[in-house]
């Protein structure tokens, strides 16, 4: 209820018998430890993806997660009120639909796991509605197996408040939508931090390819900004200037910054003027297309 906590200590297991609801409209605080975890699990003898419905955190309700397993739920962890979750060093796996949803609220998720891995149907091991008020994901992995998402973000979305970083994103293979933005809303263009993370590949057409944003041609969905971007687990950013996406103010392309690496289409967008010294070099790293609405001015010498 508001207003009231509930502590679990760590090496607490709850099993849920049946398809019931924790909901939080007070503060759960989940205490685990490396050897001894807070479960939240299917109390059937076979357990199964969607056994219970899952955490779901209302009203201002909120809490802290710490070294906490969730399974076998329908959502594993779902935001439906203005409270602020945070998740540290736990893990939410074989769940039905959704491993953590944020439909409103704030979430904090750090050096956690998020796997959307059910044998069977479509799940997403993070998926983000209009109401988010904020979420930041660092040091973590979402994983996704077969033809389930990573990340799916719902039509209007506000990617000012996202920021998902120094963490690795996983699909099953390289040609899945690790990143889906879906087109609609009133953020066509604007960027989402998904910066210094692993994708599972150096290549940056192959990541290109994993992510549907506004560089696809939907106008209306926000743009994935997903470099600099790592080369490996925990490694070091991939060296090189890539541009893609619209590019919405003055802009001039340097000698210094060359070479310049189109791992996407480039767009000029109208009264905006990019400018590219003499010498600039641009390497187009696909069947992409550097198209101006706006001016471009080229100027090299002999």
């Amino acid at each position: 209820q508001p207003g009231v906590t509930l502590a679990l200590e760590a090496g607490v297991r709850v099993e849920v018998k049946g398809s019931y609801t924790l909901e939080t409209q007070g503060t759960l605080l989940a205490n685990g430890t490396s050897s001894a975890p807070v479960q939240f699990l299917s109390g059937k003898a076979t357990p199964a993806p969607g056994n219970w419905t899952g955490l779901t955190f209302s009203g201002s309700g909120g809490g802290t997660l710490t070294q906490a397993v969730i399974q076998h739920a329908t959502n594993g962890l779902e935001l439906q009120g203005t409270g602020t979750v945070s998740l540290t060093s736990s893990t939410v796996e074989l769940v039905s639909s959704i491993g953590v949803s944020v439909a409103n609220g704030t979430l904090t998720l750090n050096n956690s796991t998020l796997r959307a891995n059910a044998p069977s149907g479509t799940t997403y091991a993070l998926y983000v509605s209009s109401g988010a008020d904020g979420l930041t994901v660092s040091g973590s992995q979402l994983q996704a197996t077969g033809n389930h998402y990573v990340v799916y973000l719902n039509p209007s979305v506000n990617p000012a408040v996202l920021s998902v970083t120094n963490s690795q994103l996983l699909a099953a293979n390289l040609t899945q939508h690790t990143v889906y933005a879906y087109p609609s809303g009133s953020y066509g263009g604007q960027p989402a931090t998904f910066t210094n993370n692993w994708w599972g590949t150096t290549d940056p057409v192959a990541i290109s390819t994993q992510i549907y944003d506004y560089a696809d041609g939907a106008t209306s969905a926000p743009l994935i900004d997903f470099t600099p971007f790592l080369d490996g687990p925990n490694g070091s950013p991939v060296p090189g200037n890539f541009v893609w996406g619209p590019i919405t103010t003055d802009t001039t392309w340097t000698v210094a910054n060359s070479p310049y690496l189109m791992v996407e289409d480039v767009r000029v967008q109208p009264g905006v003027t990019l400018a590219l010294e003499a010498g600039v070099r641009v390497e187009v790293k696909g069947r992409y297309t550097l198209e101006t609405q706006g001016t471009l001015l080229a100027n090299g010498t002999s």
